[in-house]
C-alpha cells in the first residue's frame, strides 16, 4: 500500500495540482490571463494522455 501512495505522489503529480489549484484560485478571483489558460491545458493534455509503453 505504501508503495502505491508513493508512486502516486511524484514530481509529475505534485506540479500538477499546484497548476491546477493555481488556475482555480486566479479564476475566483478573477485574474485569468489566457497566457496561463494554455499551460493548465498542456499540463493536463500531458498528465492525462496515454502513453504507448503502457499496459
Amino acid at each position: 500500500m505504501k508503495e502505491r501512495i508513493a508512486k502516486l505522489i511524484d514530481l509529475k503529480t505534485i506540479l500538477s495540482l499546484i497548476v491546477i489549484i493555481a488556475y482555480t484560485i486566479m479564476c475566483f478571483k478573477g485574474i485569468v490571463e489566457a497566457d496561463y489558460k494554455d499551460i493548465v491545458i498542456m499540463v493536463m493534455t500531458f498528465y492525462f494522455a496515454k502513453k504507448d509503453g503502457d499496459k
